[in-house]
């Protein structure tokens, strides 16, 4: 559930439903603790929620009296067989919904299965579902290969599932991946959508839908089509940048510096207004670089990516932000939030979601990365990778990060 101006919404089918009361709201069994702020500004509207006695969204588990839990799903329930089922979901018992009688009078549908991406260990032999398919993997060696580890298995049948080939051929390419992972940091779970990324094989690029300086109404392009553009396999959103409901500044304009890598050059250069804050660039020898502030940077060294912006949230390794030059959004409330990192030649870009900005640097520092800056969240954030978003597509943004 997220909460945008005092209004409570829950999206579905990428529209956002408002509910017409608390009474609504809780009747439906829902709770405030529950609901994360969020920007929402540019997710269409749906038919409002005023009724506590309808049958509950899709996309929702709820349990009955008799402790059978149900998936709704396009008009129906669909029967979950096991906990290990729920659990594959990132869900425990205590997050479900009590269901109602108009849930429990939906047609009963097909019986859920793992959720896609899920690692099962059927009697000591372990697979990796996907929908109604299942590939194993022929050794643990294989296994741990691709960055699993045991403590992900969940135990269960798959028998109802195909069988594909082996999952260890071809041997994976660990050189750019991403992953939907939750990140323990102080007892506390974040959700993260993560690009793993070894410069030294995959390019690292940096670009601008602006050719030049721009000063007013800046062109923008979806995260996609910077991925598409350049061919390439993934692409997260960039700096900050004034949205058209910024009074303050125009649309679409930043001062932030961002080398672009098709063009050569250094976009925002002359102007001064972020020149003190970090920069993370990656030389012409393919070697990840950071600057404490833009000015430490020679522009006179080679580049072949690069972009400056602010908070800085690790540094050294350790823990870098600093809250006097946050504001009270940032501090205490939980958005979607972007950054990128790197130690050595691996960089970490990541979308987090329902974080502060202490958050991400706590998550970013327990990734493994050595230096990490804040990038756009909010509305704002996308990620796409091999052809579909992970997260997003949020607004056309003037700028972005991607790896080829």
């Amino acid at each position: 559930m997220l909460e945008e101006n005092g209004t409570i919404y829950q999206i579905e089918n990428q529209q956002k439903k408002g509910f017409a009361s608390a009474e609504v709201f809780l009747g439906l069994g829902y709770k405030f603790e529950n609901v994360f702020s969020a920007n929402l500004v540019d997710v269409p509207f749906a038919k409002l929620i005023d009724n506590s006695d309808q049958a509950h969204s899709n996309g929702i588990f709820v349990i009955d009296q008799e402790g059978r839990v149900w998936y709704l799903e396009q008009g129906q329930r669909r029967p979950v067989p096991n906990p290990q089922t729920l659990f594959s979901y990132n869900l425990t018992f205590d997050q479900l919904i009590p269901a109602n009688q108009a849930d429990l009078n939906l047609p009963e549908g097909a019986t859920l299965g793992f959720n896609s991406g899920s690692l099962i260990n059927d009697q000591g032999t372990v697979w990796i579902v996907s929908e109604n398919n299942k590939s194993s993997f022929d050794s643990a060696e294989c296994f741990l290969s691709f960055g699993f580890n045991f403590a992900q298995l969940y135990i269960g049948s798959t028998e109802q599932l195909q069988t594909n080939k082996s999952a260890c051929t071809p041997p994976p390419d660990n050189s750019l991946t991403y992953v939907k992972k939750t990140v323990s940091v102080n007892g506390t779970n974040f959700t993260v959508h993560l690009l793993t990324v070894d410069t030294q094989k995959v390019e690292f690029i940096t670009d601008t839908a602006a050719d030049n300086e721009c000063s007013a109404n800046c062109p923008g392009a979806p995260v996609k089509t910077y991925a598409e553009v350049h061919n390439a396999r993934a692409a997260i959103n960039g700096t900050y940048f004034c949205t058209a409901s910024d009074s303050n500044c125009w649309t679409n304009t930043y001062s932030w510096k961002v080398f672009d890598t098709k063009l050569g050059r250094m976009i925002n250069e002359a102007d001064s207004f972020t020149r003190n804050e970090p920069f993370i660039a990656q030389m012409e020898d393919k070697s990840l670089r950071f600057f404490d502030h833009y000015s430490d940077y020679n522009t006179q060294q080679k580049i072949i990516a690069g972009i400056n912006h602010q908070p800085l949230l690790v540094k050294n390794g350790q823990f870098a932000v600093d809250y006097n030059k946050l504001d009270r959004k940032q501090v205490n409330e939980k958005y979607s939030r972007g950054a990128i990192g790197f130690k050595g030649s691996t960089i970490y870009a990541m979308i987090g979601l329902n974080m502060t900005i202490p958050d991400s640097a706590r998550v970013m520092q327990a990734l493994g990365a050595e230096y990490a800056l804040a990038l756009d969240g909010g509305g704002t954030s996308a990620l796409f990778f091999d052809g579909e978003y992970k997260i997003g597509p949020g607004r056309n943004t003037p700028n972005a990060i991607i790896f080829k």
